[in-house]
């Protein structure tokens, strides 16, 4: 799996699960999104309003796409055997800081998000789910700008 890729889950692993409020006797306590993550996605109204929210948090006009050709060309490969299945929307980061605004954006619509950074997965693991998501294209994204973060589990 490209570095981008394994980046990326790892950055919503700890979006997702970082988010802890105390209880009252000292217990960690997930709050609501990250407790209801991946119990139930979003209707497609959340997926519309979610859609809303990135053209506004990237207002630059090649950011964040819709078009038919860019969702067919992320959820479509000729080196996979599996059956094609689009996301929603493609959107493409510069920065760490945009997969963060990305990811929590995912996390209130509940929508998935589904790492792309090159179609070569003869396992498809850059597919959607059926109900579509947010495809991140890791492509414009300077490695040499991210920043890392590790935690002991």
């Amino acid at each position: 799996m490209p570095l981008s890729s394994l980046l990326l889950s790892g950055l919503v692993r700890w979006v997702t699960t970082s988010h802890l409020t105390r209880a009252p006797g000292g217990e960690p306590e997930r709050n609501r999104a990250s407790a209801e993550l991946n119990t139930q996605y979003g209707s497609p109204q959340d997926f519309k309003k979610a859609i809303e929210e990135l053209r506004t948090l990237f207002p630059d006009e090649d950011a964040v796409t819709t078009d038919v050709e860019d969702l067919e060309a992320h959820g479509y490969s000729e080196n996979d055997y599996h059956p094609c299945s689009q996301p929603t929307v493609v959107v493409y980061p510069t920065s760490t800081d945009d997969v963060v605004k990305i990811v929590k954006t995912a996390v209130k619509y509940r929508m998935p998000v589904i790492p792309y950074s090159g179609a070569t997965s003869v396992e498809g693991n850059f597919r959607a789910p059926s109900v579509g998501g947010i495809c991140v294209d890791m492509s414009r994204m300077d490695i040499s700008k991210m920043r890392i973060y590790l935690r002991a589990t």
